[in-house]
């Protein structure tokens, strides 16, 4: 699963109401402590530790959000933690995807978190500062920025690298030939979870070429001076003296100069190549036992051939 940025123009006033009235029913059954000055947590009582785990283990990646997007004080964030899908689904009442794990709702600088498993706990670190991203980058920019750049950004700056899993899976895409245009990543809430996973990993190395190509002042930059007014030519050219198209053609050769021979450690292809070289084996063992024999039988042949 991964997270999702809501945007404001897509929240009900339905769902801010029901936002409102669990707030208010859970009130009694949770605790609330401020963190690091701004990050206000909403958590179940017996969920101290875990809430102390998770900013201990983010210190170093919220000190170098603030770093990368230049600032030392942010707004307070009422960040409700949950351990149950249907709070989840009543705080958002948007009809998220089911993958979805977190939620920001940056206008109202409020982020949903949902732990129901050991997987989504476990996840809880990167989530929690992919939706923390999302907050500053609203705060951030001048201008609603398209989604799979919000989301690149935040995949960016809430892991260190690519899983093995994700490159595996931009291999796979490359192969069959189905990488997800960027354009089409804002229907992402459409996405059944596997298409969801890809974009999300795609958002991911689309920033990371921006920033290996140009350095991250002027993908600052791009985020900073995004002109709605302008198309995606109009913010590229100004920011990196190349147009988009220019950008996509770059990106796709990087991508595949990096990910494409992935898809020989996909576990099909690693069989395939442990039996193609067993059977290599094989033969070299005949050949090379053949070989004995026949330099045994020969060696004989010679020494009747002088006895006689």
């Amino acid at each position: 699963m991964k997270n999702i940025l809501l945007y404001f123009a897509k929240i009900t006033k339905f769902a801010l109401l029901c936002f409102v009235l669990c707030s208010l029913s859970l009130k009694a059954q949770t605790a609330t402590r401020t963190y690091e000055g701004f990050l206000v947590f909403h958590y179940p009582l017996k969920q101290q530790a875990l809430m102390d785990e998770l900013v201990k283990k983010t210190k170093l990646r919220l000190d170098g959000i603030r770093t990368f997007f230049e600032t030392d004080s942010i707004e307070p964030v009422q960040i409700y933690f949950t351990r149950f899908e249907k709070t989840y689904q009543s705080f958002t009442q948007k009809g998220l995807p089911e993958w979805s794990q977190a939620v920001a709702i940056a206008s109202r600088r409020t982020v949903i978190i949902k732990m129901t498993t050991a997987d989504e706990i476990q996840r809880l670190p990167e989530v929690f500062i992919h939706e923390l991203v999302h907050i500053f980058l609203y705060d951030y920019a001048h201008a609603d920025i398209p989604v799979w750049i919000h989301e690149g950004i935040a995949q960016k700056l809430s892991k260190t690298q690519l899983t093995l899993d994700e490159k595996l899976r931009i291999g796979n895409a490359l192969a069959g030939n189905y990488i997800i245009p960027f354009e089409e990543m804002d229907s992402l809430l459409t996405f059944g979870k596997v298409k969801a996973d890809l974009a999300y990993s795609l958002a991911y190395t689309g920033i990371d070429y921006l920033m290996h190509e140009y350095g991250r002042d002027k993908v600052r930059r791009l985020l900073y001076d995004w002109d709605n007014r302008k198309d995606y030519d109009g913010n590229f050219l100004a920011v990196f003296g190349s147009d988009y198209i220019d950008f996509e053609i770059n990106w796709y050769r990087w991508l595949n100069d990096r990910f494409r021979w992935m898809v020989l450690l996909n576990v099909e292809n690693i069989v395939l190549f442990i039996f193609v070289l067993l059977l290599v084996a094989a033969f070299l063992a005949v050949k090379r036992r053949n070989y004995k024999k026949r330099a045994y039988w020969e060696a004989m042949e010679e020494t009747d051939a002088e006895d006689f």
